[in-house]
């Protein structure tokens, strides 16, 4: 793969996705004398705003497979480099056997990463979270906001997805960290926009936050994890051996 960087278009030529990837396609192919037939494969990597100017652009990285891309990289373009191995490299798993079942503390974004990860290796972890699922909590929620009712077990500081669940969904976090990526990509699996993985300070918004959480949760129920909503933990019992 080749990543061509610093890919500017005007409003217009990127009004909708589908002239959005015309332009770019054209752009490419008339500033490096690429035919459209040489390109096998295309995706946008980033997509930012430039509001410095008063034409206000949208600034791209591109990665893009060629027929001959060794070739291409040869000719030592401005903006062109070969395609950064971004992969997230998994931690290597242990080989003990756990002797119960992982008890994960929250269903918060870590907690639903730790079980979503945990139940995609076979580990079926169980989580408890104090708070409700998010049917539920949206359902307290807009009750209190109408009628001011509060309900302890309804916050909007707990529960499924976290105190995040009833914001934007911005996904601002360790934006240039590898991990980052997989979590992005786990989003999109579970009903995000795809968008969300390459414009610059994404964020998914709150009603289809809602619906990729549950379809997070429901994918660690099937392989085998488990979810205990009111929940509340509020001691920890020890023997004293692993501490």
């Amino acid at each position: 793969m080749v990543r061509i960087s610093n890919i500017t278009l005007t409003l217009d030529e990127a009004v909708t996705k589908e002239k959005e990837l015309t332009s770019l396609h054209k752009f490419i192919s008339f500033t490096y004398r690429i035919s459209r037939s040489d390109i096998l494969s295309f995706q946008i990597f980033k997509k930012a705003v430039d509001a410095r100017r008063e034409n206000i652009r949208f600034v791209y990285n591109v990665d893009i497979g060629l027929k001959n891309e060794k070739e291409f990289l040869r000719r030592n373009l401005k903006n062109v480099m070969a395609t950064p191995d971004l992969a997230y490299k998994e931690v290597e798993s242990g080989k003990a056997i756990p002797k119960g079942r992982i008890v994960i503390v929250g269903f918060g974004p870590s907690g639903i990463f730790a079980a979503y990860i945990l139940a995609r290796r076979g580990y079926k972890p169980l989580v408890l979270e104090r708070g409700l699922d998010v049917d539920k909590r949206t359902g307290l929620w807009n009750d209190f906001q109408t009628n001011r009712t509060f309900n302890e077990n309804g916050s909007i500081l707990f529960g499924e997805g976290g105190a995040g669940t009833f914001s934007d969904g911005k996904l601002t976090t360790l934006v240039n960290d590898l991990r980052s990526r997989v979590v992005l990509e786990t989003l999109v699996k579970a009903g995000a926009d795809p968008e969300v993985l390459y414009i610059n300070k994404p964020h998914i918004g709150t009603d289809e936050l809602i619906k990729v959480i549950k379809n997070i949760r429901k994918e660690i129920i099937a392989l085998g994890g488990e979810i205990r909503f009111g929940a509340k933990v509020t001691d920890l019992i020890t023997d004293g051996k692993n501490l």
